[in-house]
């Protein structure tokens, strides 16, 4: 098992201990979705990549629109014959480009993200690309047993498998601009001409979650999990699932980078599990192992719910869907008391809100949609009672 990272200046180039690696990669400001790299410092390392023998392939992992698509197809031309081991793709439209017009240049199949859970969505693509095809990258939502199987159907057709063991978490990509609009022109001007993109924290409205690292560039807005992917203690096991290549991806901690990326290649040529755990205590951020040894698909899902919102069985009537102030309450009625009525006039209703308060109110008039008062109402049917203050969409309706 080699590792592969990304080459984000000269000087790293030099400090690494390159026969350690299959090949670097070269992230692009133009190409890369949050590459550092200018055309020109590109240029410069790929020179020094041959004077050392080292192999390097380029990452062209943004996704484009058809007007952007056919300006990167003329930049690319540009760089296409600089000796390239392969091109890094996830646009369908890049990925067809280089097969109708660069039969010479092999292909990594950039499948992490976009839901290749199963190894059929995987075969499709392996039969799109062909012979060209070189090297799967595996998404981090797959389990250790699913990473097992896809290794061993992939490699029967000659391909090899990249995972990542470290580095940040892509949870949300938008080609929007979200973070500039807050800064002034000043601002943006001087981040421009320093080269850098911005780059800011976020929290969640929905949560007690913070500090979500959101990076804002050309290509659009990109925000991460808190935690860094860890699967340094877990070499051993992803050696045995048949990986071919771990991608180390630490540009995002700057000057600890070196030291990271020294001790994952030290730790690759001499596995020790202890040793792993403790340098996940000293490495800069939180981590994760992600779905590595359990699938988390659903285990969220209860806690992304609201449970003042769920319904309780006992004395449920229905769920507050519209309301309108000093008019009225709109619920729709799914509980039912009997077979024939599920509420009446005269009954007391216990209020539940989202917010957890509780509203208590005795029903004097009921009316349907078209204006009509009625004394009792059935399972199914939409009713309007007098407004209760303090009453939102999604209130939960019980008999007191």
């Amino acid at each position: 098992m080699k590792a592969v990272t990304y080459i984000s200046h000269i000087d790293e180039l030099e400090s690494l201990d390159t026969s350690k690696f299959s090949e670097v990669i070269l992230a692009t400001r133009l190409f890369s979705q949050v590459g550092k790299l200018t055309i020109d410092e590109m240029l410069e390392i790929i020179e020094k990549c041959k004077a050392q023998k080292v192999k390097y392939t380029l990452e062209w992992d943004i996704l484009m629109t058809e007007s952007r698509f056919k300006m990167y197809r003329e930049q690319f031309k540009k760089y296409a014959d600089l000796g390239f081991s392969s091109i890094r793709l996830r646009d369908p439209g890049a990925i067809n480009f280089i097969l109708n017009s660069y039969e010479n240049l092999s292909i990594d199949l950039l499948l992490d993200t976009g839901g290749h859970h199963n190894i059929k969505a995987i075969k499709v693509w392996k039969n799109l690309v062909g012979d060209r095809l070189r090297k799967i990258i595996l998404s981090i939502e797959l389990s250790s047993n699913v990473v097992k199987e896809f290794c061993q159907e992939i490699k029967s057709w000659g391909v090899k498998t990249e995972l990542l063991v470290l580095g940040r978490i892509l949870l949300f990509y938008t080609p929007r601009n979200l973070v500039s609009p807050l800064y002034t022109d000043e601002d943006l001007e001087e981040f421009e001409n320093n080269g850098k993109y911005i780059e800011v924290a976020g929290s969640s409205e929905e949560s007690p979650h913070k500090g979500f690292p959101i990076i804002e560039n050309q290509h659009g807005t990109f925000m991460f999990n808190t935690k860094d992917q860890y699967l340094l203690e877990y070499l051993d096991e992803i050696e045995e699932c048949g990986v071919d290549d771990i991608r180390i991806d630490v540009r995002h901690l700057d000057q600890e980078s070196k030291a990271v990326v020294d001790k994952t290649i030290s730790l690759c040529e001499s596995f020790n599990k202890e040793e792993a755990k403790e340098f996940k205590n000293q490495y800069p951020n939180s981590t994760t192992r992600g779905f590595f040894h359990v699938n988390k698909s659903d285990v969220l899902f209860k806690k992304l719910k609201n449970k003042r919102v769920q319904r309780e069985d006992q004395g449920f009537i229905g769920e507050v869907v519209d309301v309108v102030k000093k008019s009225h309450i709109a619920i729709l009625v799914k509980g039912m008391r009997n077979e024939d009525v599920a509420l009446k006039v005269g009954d007391e209703l216990r209020l539940s809100t989202p917010d957890g308060k509780e509203k208590f109110t005795k029903i004097h008039k009921l009316t349907q949609t078209n204006g009509k008062e009625v004394q009792d109402v059935k399972t199914g049917e939409l009713i309007l009672i007098p407004h209760v203050s303090g009453i939102s969409v999604k209130t939960m309706a019980y008999l007191k």
